[in-house]
């Protein structure tokens, strides 16, 4: 994410909103592996789908951060980016 340490808060969003496209496509290939009849299949399956839901939702969260702060809403981003980071089990206080 050297966009967002560099401060290219459009180009950050857009590379965010790649990376959830491609979780999302990730998430298509472990959907039908869930209900597998081997359990050695199913239950990695359904613990992977749980890992990207959660990565896709903070993304979300990051990406609306980034679109606050190019627009110079530099609080409402924090928010955003503690929301995401909460999402992904951090601690905000």
């Amino acid at each position: 994410m050297d966009y967002i340490e560099k401060e290219k808060w459009h180009n950050a969003e857009l590379e965010l909103g790649e990376t959830s496209t491609d979780l999302s496509k990730s998430k298509n290939i472990f959907m039908p592996l869930k209900n597998s009849e081997f359990i050695e299949v199913s239950v990695p399956s359904i613990e992977m789908l749980g890992m990207l839901d959660k990565m896709v939702e903070a993304i979300e969260h990051y990406e609306t951060g980034c679109k606050y702060a190019d627009r110079g809403s530099f609080k409402k981003a924090a928010d955003e980016f503690m929301k995401g980071y909460s999402t992904l089990g951090g601690t905000t206080w």
